[in-house]
C-alpha cells in the first residue's frame, strides 16, 4: 500500500470533500502514514495544521442521518472533543492562522492561489485558506508529514 495521501481524485477529476473525509478515516484506521504537505486537504489538512499549532486534535468520526463523515476536532484538557477544526475552509479559523503567521496570499490567475510563508515556503493551491495551510505545515513541519 502507498504510504502516501493522494487526493488528485479518479480519471483526472479533483477528489471530492466526501472523498477526502473517507480517506481521512479510512487513513486513521491504519496508524501512522507520510502525506506531503503540497496534497494534503481537508481533515488530513486540518490535523496537519493542528499538529504544527500544537494543538491536540484527532480525526473524529461523525454519525449524521444521511451519511457519516470524518472531521478532525481539537480536543479539550480532559480528552474530550472540544470544538470542529477546518482552519483549511474556515476564515474564522484560518484568518487568524494566516494573519498570526504572516502568510503572504497572492492570486495567480485562473482560480490558483499562491501562499508564502516564513522561511520561504511557496504553495500553490485552488484557495487561498487551502494554499495558506499547506505553507504553513511545510514551514513547521517540512514536505512530509507523519500522522
Amino acid at each position: 500500500m502507498d504510504q502516501v495521501l493522494d487526493v488528485r481524485g479518479v480519471g483526472g477529476r479533483a477528489a471530492r470533500i466526501r472523498e477526502i473525509r473517507a480517506m481521512a478515516g479510512r487513513a486513521m484506521l491504519d496508524g501512522p502514514h507520510d502525506y506531503k504537505a503540497a496534497e494534503l486537504e481537508g481533515p488530513l489538512l486540518d490535523l496537519a495544521v493542528a499538529k504544527a499549532l500544537g494543538l491536540p486534535a484527532v480525526i473524529h468520526k461523525v454519525d449524521n442521518a444521511i451519511a457519516p463523515f470524518f472531521e478532525c476536532c481539537v480536543l479539550a484538557e480532559d480528552g474530550r472533543l472540544q470544538y470542529q477544526y477546518t482552519p483549511s475552509r474556515g476564515w474564522c479559523q484560518g484568518g487568524q492562522i494566516v494573519e498570526d503567521n504572516c502568510i503572504s496570499l497572492t492570486h495567480r490567475g485562473s482560480n490558483r492561489w499562491a501562499a508564502d510563508a516564513p522561511g520561504g515556503w511557496l504553495m500553490e493551491a485552488d484557495a487561498p485558506l487551502l494554499a495558506a495551510m499547506r505553507a504553513l505545515v511545510a514551514w513547521r513541519l517540512g514536505d512530509t508529514v507523519r500522522m
